[in-house]
């Protein structure tokens, strides 16, 4: 089945924002990256902000995040190992969807609208895991003073490789290298919070 000029042109788009931003990217570029006119990039779309909208909407409501995949791998009995499970499962998440994480990240503080793409920013991460450590506070394996104070340092922790990996890196694929240098990282962050607990 053959791609519809608006498909060519936000795929582009898509690639191009993530890899250059927006303020680098021009029309022209996406135009000629799309194999389209200028022309007809403004005929779909009224400006270049527009398309970067209509982009981040489309590609962030593809991206899905099966919370009921996570919670199956969770023990709920060990803090240590069920935080890898959480961690890796959202490191994933964000690889998968390299190109929209990228775009978010990188630009979630210019554009005002980009805070409502809850779908794929970091409050689904803060939920998630504040209601996991809610059922460990239940189950008796943590204080109900640490759930926040975890949840933070876990928060911190993952915003910063998501963002140095995807931004400044421009790590396209978690590959098995990246996940070991990453798994290593969350081995002596483990530490950390085994003395908090």
């Amino acid at each position: 089945m053959r791609r519809s000029l608006q498909d060519q042109i936000e795929e582009a788009a898509l690639l191009l924002f993530s890899r250059q931003g927006f303020n680098e990217t021009s029309t022209f570029e996406i135009a000629k990256a799309a194999n389209v006119s200028e022309a007809t990039i403004f005929r779909m779309f009224k400006t270049k902000h527009d398309l970067y909208i209509n982009v981040l909407d489309k590609y962030g409501r593809k991206a899905d995040l099966s919370y009921n995949s996570i919670f199956h791998k969770l023990s709920f009995e060990n803090l240590e190992s069920d935080l890898k499970v959480i961690v890796e499962s959202f490191y994933r998440f964000y690889f998968d969807n390299i190109h929209i994480t990228r775009i978010y990240i990188s630009n979630a503080i210019q554009f005002s609208e980009i805070k409502g793409f809850n779908y794929l920013s970091f409050p689904q991460l803060r939920e998630f895991l504040e209601g996991y450590l809610k059922e460990m506070n239940i189950r008796g394996k943590i204080s109900e003073e640490l759930i926040i104070r975890v949840s933070d340092l876990v928060m911190s922790f993952m915003v910063k490789d998501v963002a140095f990996l995807t931004t400044f890196s421009k790590v396209e694929v978690l590959d098995e290298k990246i996940l070991s240098h990453l798994e290593e990282k969350w081995q002596k962050r483990l530490l950390l919070l085994n003395l908090m607990l």
